[in-house]
């Protein structure tokens, strides 16, 4: 059951309801078995292993990425990968990014985690390097899984569910209007 029908008009809800059941109560509502993403997103010859990549711009990144397990991508609930991706990619005191400016190795850092499919998130950290960085990838990338050793335990600080919280009642109450048509393909 897979179908969703959303009507947009402003026209009354008893009027687009009666619309609803006339034009589309001979819809069949049959059980759809849904098929699971069974493959990973990475092969096995990536997991655990370093690609170097000589670009053609001058760039000096490190990119750090993984999928996350399906059971705990499924849950978008509590929207733990993007809550841990908003902590690790914080720039205050004792934060990942801090810390490895005041080592001379990091620029700048970008979190993420990307929904691909309502089992499958790839969860990235990018870190733009400097010149000391480039030859000192072991410490950057030491440095990364140690916050997230100390984010898993100590868990995410109170402050940052409280910040995100506000950024997002900020962005509800000052949305912009969107074109009917891409608020109802969401």
């Amino acid at each position: 059951r897979r179908m969703h029908l959303v009507m947009i008009s402003p026209l009354p809800i008893e009027t687009l309801r009666q619309l609803a059941v006339q034009d589309f109560s001979q819809v069949v509502n049959a059980p759809i078995q849904e098929t699971p993403i069974t493959v990973p997103m990475n092969s096995p010859e990536q997991i655990g292993h370093m690609v170097f990549i000589k670009p053609v711009k001058d760039l000096k990144q490190l990119s750090l990425s993984w999928e996350i397990p399906a059971d705990f991508a499924s849950d978008t609930e509590r929207k733990a990968p993007q809550m841990i991706a908003y902590a690790l990619g914080q720039e205050g005191d004792n934060s990942l990014i801090a810390n490895l400016k005041k080592s001379k190795i990091a620029e700048s850092i970008q979190v993420s985690s990307d929904r691909f499919s309502h089992q499958s998130i790839l969860f990235s950290i990018d870190i733009s390097l400097t010149d000391y960085g480039l030859t000192h990838l072991d410490t950057a990338i030491t440095r990364t899984f140690q916050a997230i050793a100390r984010l898993k335990s100590e868990g995410v600080p109170q402050y940052i569910f409280d910040e995100v919280q506000a950024l997002n009642q900020l962005k509800y109450q000052y949305q912009s209007r969107d074109d009917a048509f891409d608020t109802v393909m969401k």
